[in-house]
């Protein structure tokens, strides 16, 4: 019997078609077929309203394992103060709440909007779980502050473990500009990527500690790496890009990973310097007079980038580098999905029971860009 899947929301059908946006120009760096870039898009459209529900009710958390908390504690005692640094993957909701049970007070850098929810929020979760701790130990700093500097190396100084995520230091619509940001590389492709973590470690001298977050068996795993160290160095700006381009080392190899636990695909195309190539258009053969012509011939796709998404309605298949709708005709979907499949385009138009509608929609398909043969 096959598994029933509840259909898409529409939130998560246009975070389907942002991670699709930003998987299929990288299909090649990953080794990655279309299904296995379409079932990554599928659970990654799935993740915020599979994990975000969990984190509203602290009744139904899941269990929470760390390992390496000893690097965690022994870049504490250094007594410079410490910057652990995660990215969006798996559980992250639950990393405050692993750095608390911990015994270390957290300070998060977020962004203005998401603030005051997140305040109101992890209080309210923190205090059944740690009654003999006053609220001080945690607080959020907003980035669009003035002062936010100011405040995360007062955190710092303070002892507080400083919560930054290297995924989320472009603000929560993602886009960065050459202005104030460095040029690192993400996935084999240009990115650019504002310095913060690296900036208020030279300020302070701070450690900085990355932490694998991951899902797994209903267990939010974390686990912590050995602090980072750099070499020492005159040129701060070459420092400084330097030790973001070893953070992005290290996002690329989590990704690389787990591509089906980033949650934060959808950001990746406004993080790039250049735009992907788009794709070569291939000649279309006429389709000629008689079916009979095309023995032999299979159904493929016109266009690399065309692929078939769901709507939350509807299924529709898109172009993701012109970003617009190619159809959502139900029979050329259907032919599209043939498509996809590679199937004989004799052995598709004689399941039809038209075969001049099916001869029609081929024509159609060929010049719609959907299909070739």
């Amino acid at each position: 019997m096959t598994e029933q899947v509840d259909p898409l929301s529409p939130f998560e059908a246009r975070r389907r078609i942002d991670t699709l946006r930003a998987l299929h120009p990288l299909r090649g760096v990953l080794s990655l077929d279309r299904p296995q870039t379409q079932a990554i898009a599928e659970q990654v459209a799935r993740l915020p309203g599979r994990f975000l529900p969990r984190w509203a009710d602290a009744t139904s958390w899941p269990e929470i394992r760390c390992t390496g908390v000893e690097h965690l504690h022994a870049a504490g005692a250094e007594g410079r103060g410490v910057i652990v640094v995660p990215a969006h993957f798996g559980g992250y909701h639950w990393t405050i709440i692993a750095l608390l049970r911990e015994r270390l007070p957290v300070s998060l850098l977020v962004d203005g909007r998401n603030r005051e929810f997140f305040d109101a929020d992890v209080f309210a979760r923190m205090k059944p779980l740690f009654p003999d701790r006053d609220w001080g130990v945690f607080e959020g700093i907003a980035s669009e502050q003035p002062n936010s500097l100011w405040q995360l190396r007062k955190a710092v100084k303070a002892g507080r473990a400083t919560l930054m995520f290297i995924d989320g230091n472009s603000g929560i619509d993602g886009r960065l500009e050459a202005k104030g940001s460095v040029a690192a590389t993400l996935l084999e492709r240009p990115v650019w990527v504002r310095p913060g973590i690296a900036a208020l470690a030279q300020a302070t001298g701070a450690a900085i500690v990355t932490v694998s977050t991951r899902w797994h068996d209903d267990v939010a795993h974390f686990e912590f790496a050995p602090a980072l160290r750099w070499q020492a160095s005159d040129d701060r700006i070459a420092q400084r890009e330097a030790i973001m381009r070893e953070l992005f080392a290290w996002l690329e190899a989590e990704i690389r990973a787990r591509p089906e636990q980033w949650e934060e695909w959808w950001l990746l195309p406004r993080w790039w310097i250049d735009a992907p190539e788009p794709s070569p258009t291939r000649p279309r053969p006429d389709l000629g007079t008689a079916l009979p012509g095309l023995v032999g011939r299979r159904l493929g796709i016109a266009r690399e980038s065309s692929w078939c998404v769901d709507t939350g309605e509807r299924r529709v298949v898109v172009d993701l580098e012109l970003e617009r709708a190619q159809t959502e005709d139900p029979e050329l979907v259907e032919l599209f999905e043939a498509a996809e499949r590679r199937e004989l385009v004799l052995t598709w138009a004689r399941e039809r029971d038209d075969i001049s509608r099916a001869k029609r929609l081929l024509e159609r398909g060929r010049d719609l860009d959907l299909v070739r043969w």
